[in-house]
């Protein structure tokens, strides 16, 4: 059975349009605790601004486990929060980087990398998607995933303003072996502020 989740962030009063919400099973929503229909909010971090994970509503099982805020400081990402997702036992780290700085954004993402990293150790590590906002972070996955995630790749990078992909998804795995085949794409952006709903659909 697959999984498939939207991230957006709906911070900056970004209009969307019509979103189909109902098609997804987890909604990623950055910056937003406001809840959509059809859906219940199954977690929400602790930092401000806020991140939260919705499940849809008549989903049979436990769809995520073990949702939590790993930036306990608050100053490298706001936030990071990491859950497993049942189905594939794949992690996911949702992060959304505050700084508009490249130099000080690689900084912050090796910080996330660094605490996600600890949090793995001794677990079942079937592989990461790292899905959210990047902001000026490099693009290049081994330039600040390479110490902690050699086998990392991008699955998808868009949204924003001028030459920035500020929304992006990456994929960290142990071995070809291991390597799902996940699909992404753009599902919607908002006309305000340039960021771009992400569709991700996990097999």
């Amino acid at each position: 059975m697959t999984t498939t989740i939207l991230y957006m962030n709906q911070g900056g009063g970004g209009d969307w349009g019509a979103v189909a919400y109902a098609s997804y099973d987890i909604l990623a929503i950055a910056e937003s605790s406001t809840t959509k229909k059809g859906f219940s909010e199954t977690y929400s971090s602790a930092t401000h601004p806020v991140m939260t994970i919705f499940i849809r509503d008549g989903r049979r099982g436990r769809v995520i486990t073990e949702a939590k805020d790993v930036d306990y400081l608050y100053e490298s990402t706001r936030p990071l929060v990491m859950f497993q997702l049942v189905a594939s036992k794949l992690h996911v780290v949702f992060v959304h980087l505050k700084s508009a700085n490249v130099k000080k954004a690689n900084a912050e993402l090796e910080e996330a990398c660094s605490a996600a990293a600890k949090h793995l150790a001794g677990t079942s590590f079937k592989g990461v998607l790292w899905i959210g906002d990047f902001n000026r972070a490099t693009q290049d996955p081994a330039t600040t995933f390479g110490r902690w995630f050699p086998n990392t790749e991008v699955l998808f990078a868009s949204g924003g303003q001028a030459k920035w992909n500020l929304d992006r998804v990456y994929y960290s795995y142990l071995h070809e072996r291991d390597r799902l085949d996940i699909e992404t794409k753009k599902a919607t952006k908002s006309s305000d502020h340039g960021h771009v709903g992400i569709k991700i659909v996990i097999p």
